[in-house]
């Protein structure tokens, strides 16, 4: 677990990461997400789950929260006409489907 976290630290602090990141950012950033993935695939495989592994758990968690919070509040903002009262009806609530 150690080990994943500081290979996609060095990694990022690295003069390949930053030509890379000019050259190609998709190319980075998927690097990116490869090493978070495996980092949390470690986590889950290998570590306990006790206090530490849900402290990683709940970071996790709080993290979704975060992001659908930030969703709604944009899709609230996009499907809300300006001067009129917010009502459910079918047109709007079909743009909140996922």
């Amino acid at each position: 677990m150690w080990e994943q976290i500081n290979r996609l630290y060095l990694f990022v602090q690295s003069d390949d990461a930053r030509k890379l990141l000019a050259s190609s950012p998709h190319e980075f950033f998927k690097r990116v997400v490869n090493g978070s993935h495996l980092f949390q695939g470690i986590t889950e495989a290998t570590m306990t789950h006790g206090e530490g592994w849900e402290f990683i758990r709940i970071g996790t968690l709080l993290e979704r929260a975060d992001c659908t919070s930030r969703i709604l509040d944009v899709k609230y903002h996009i499907l809300l006409p300006s001067g009129e009262a917010w009502a459910v009806t079918s047109t709007r609530f079909s743009g909140w489907r996922c």
